[in-house]
């Protein structure tokens, strides 16, 4: 800038965002917009960690960086990025409250159902189908359920063993997590139908199915094929510890 006259003095004042940080009548050697060392002033200086964050001088003022997963919710700089954002008050931002936060993300369970009071998927004719979606957010049961990431649905496959095309079938796909299923059959006759848990059941499972080939013949070791208007109770699980990922259940007759 152009020299002035400043009380009978030579005044050689530096453009915007420079400063005389190394000698009083230096050149204006120094940035005090972005150097860390003499941020918005000589001699101020920026740390270059604080919690959680690392630290840059911008347009003169210390600004942090966080790291991923924390943010700097209560504004004061000296304690850096104090916020973990993977909580139920901050769920991937500053103050976000929700139920179950996982991996920052707000999930809503969309399926819980204790095995006393399954979703009901009700009755199946031959050659009918239905898909059931939903997910299971990590560590979360459904009330009177003691097993956490599970869900129970109940299906009654109304065809006869006798028809040859009759073949209950069941099928789970999903977008990720460690997802599979458990099936409990009637194995004593529709007089006595299956209850919340009986039996044993045929465990970790994605497909299940049994058909008429010369009598019936399961797929799955194990299974014990339903007879006519045979009930299936379905037990979904999710085995990954944080997750918020769904499923999908295709279920035929």
């Amino acid at each position: 800038m152009a020299a002035a006259c400043v009380g009978g003095t030579c005044s050689y004042p530096c453009a915007a965002g420079f400063a005389r940080c190394t000698l009083p009548t230096g050149d204006c050697e120094t940035n005090v917009a972005s150097d860390n060392n003499n941020c918005g002033g000589c001699g101020h200086v920026c740390p270059a960690q604080s919690t959680n964050a690392t630290t840059s001088c911008e347009q003169g003022q210390c600004v942090l960086h966080c790291q991923a997963g924390w943010a700097d919710c209560d504004g004061v700089f000296d304690n850096g990025c104090e916020t973990n954002l993977d909580t139920g008050a901050n769920c991937g931002a500053c103050a976000a409250a929700c139920p179950t936060c996982v991996a920052q993300t707000c999930c809503t369970p969309t399926s819980f159902a204790a095995c006393a009071s399954p979703v009901q998927i009700g009755a199946l004719a031959v050659g009918q189908t239905v898909t059931y979606t939903g997910n299971l957010p990590a560590s979360v049961s459904a009330a009177g359920d003691s097993t956490p990431n599970a869900n129970w649905l109940v299906v009654t496959f109304a065809g006869s063993n006798a028809d040859p095309n009759y073949h209950p079938h069941i099928t789970l796909t999903s977008t990720g997590g460690a997802f599979s299923f458990s099936v409990f059959t009637d194995c004593t006759g529709a007089a006595a139908p299956v209850a919340c848990g009986d039996g044993t059941p045929t465990t970790g499972l994605t497909q299940w199915e049994v058909f008429n080939s010369g009598g019936f013949i399961p797929t799955n070791p194990g299974a014990v094929p339903p007879p006519a208007a045979g009930t299936v109770y379905i037990q979904v699980l999710n085995g990954a510890t944080a997750d918020c990922s769904s499923y999908s259940l295709t279920i035929s007759d």
